[in-house]
């Protein structure tokens, strides 16, 4: 195990994870309003947030996994990988990753899937480096 696994834990649903996921959240995507406690207790009840801190607590890096019963199976997503851009290419991406993949592996997940945007090039590089293969699908979405 190395050093960094050491500081991967789930996240804790205080105001401050609150308020830190949010900052590591606007380094990955734009959202029209900020996370609230209720909706990281909400998420963390259906999923596994784990984070990455730093030697102050501090989440640095972060990650979701999603489970999803179907009737064709059960998956697993992987979701909102972000690590803080002080810290790019320490390894803390590979760790987020492995963790997640391993915890996926106990609830019995068989296919998982991440989408990520094409524009992180190190991040989809990180990817298939870990064996995720890019695939060839209609992925729609619908904004309500």
């Amino acid at each position: 195990m190395s050093w960094l696994s050491h500081h991967l834990i789930p996240i804790l649903i205080t105001n401050r994870d609150t308020a830190e996921v949010n900052v590591l959240l606007s380094q990955l995507t734009t959202m029209e309003k900020p996370l609230l406690i209720q909706d990281l207790r909400r998420i963390a009840e259906r999923s596994s947030i784990l984070a990455f801190r730093n030697e102050e607590c501090s989440i640095m890096g972060m990650g979701t996994l999603h489970v999803c019963h179907k009737l064709s199976g059960t998956i697993g997503t992987i979701e909102d990988v972000v690590v803080d851009a002080s810290l790019s290419g320490r390894g803390i991406g590979t760790e987020l990753i492995l963790h997640l993949i391993a915890e996926a592996r106990v609830f019995g997940i068989k296919k998982l899937e991440l989408t990520s945007n094409p524009a992180r090039a190190v991040a989809n590089h990180l990817y298939q480096k870990l064996g995720f293969k890019l695939r060839e699908t209609n992925h729609y979405r619908m904004t309500l």
